[in-house]
């Protein structure tokens, strides 16, 4: 039978669609304003976050660029984070840790890990709380199970140790619920 590693397990979130290749950006102007243009030249529409203000100008000269180069450098210029929406269009904030809890999609998971002791079972959820920075971690050794919540990206970075550190003593499975983040405030 075909088994799948943990890692590739959880569903994708959103993925920004750019137009491919590089592009010359010479952009001058507010944050909002050059983060526009910038993600506009590539076909992305570009919705900002209440919590982008103005903002002192910026300029931003790049030759030969990728999207993602380029939307790299311009977030760390004006201290902001994308989340995707939909393919072409992406939600602009201030990047701060409040914001990226409040907006970054969180999945719940829960992992089975039969025949661990309790002693192991609480090692594995001090790994997720303090090594990856999961701040919901529940472990049931009752039940054979740990109840993860947090980005997808470090649960797939997590599921992928948990599979390495359990890999011949034990089987994995898992369930695995994405929620939607209410952005009505935005």
């Amino acid at each position: 039978s075909h088994r799948s590693t943990v890692a590739d397990t959880l569903g994708d979130a959103v993925k920004l669609e750019p137009k491919p290749g590089t592009q010359d950006v010479d952009l001058r102007g507010t944050p909002r304003d050059v983060i526009r243009s910038l993600y506009a030249q590539f076909g992305i529409t570009a919705v900002f976050d209440s919590s982008v203000n103005m903002g002192a100008p910026v300029r931003l000269e790049l030759e030969h660029v990728t999207f993602k180069q380029c939307a790299q450098i311009a977030a760390e210029m004006t201290h902001t984070f994308a989340i995707p929406v939909q393919p072409r269009s992406a939600l602009i904030a201030s990047d701060t840790t409040g914001n990226r809890q409040r907006l970054q999609p969180q999945v719940e998971e829960t992992v089975y890990m039969p025949g661990l002791e309790e002693t192991q079972m609480q090692e594995m959820a001090r790994l997720a709380r303090d090594i990856f920075g999961l701040t919901s971690v529940t472990a049931s050794p009752t039940t054979d199970t740990i109840v993860l919540r947090g980005d997808p990206d470090n649960l797939k970075i997590l599921n992928a140790t948990y599979q390495g550190m359990l890999d011949g003593s034990s089987d994995v499975m898992l369930d695995v619920n994405l929620y939607e983040i209410d952005r009505a405030n935005t």
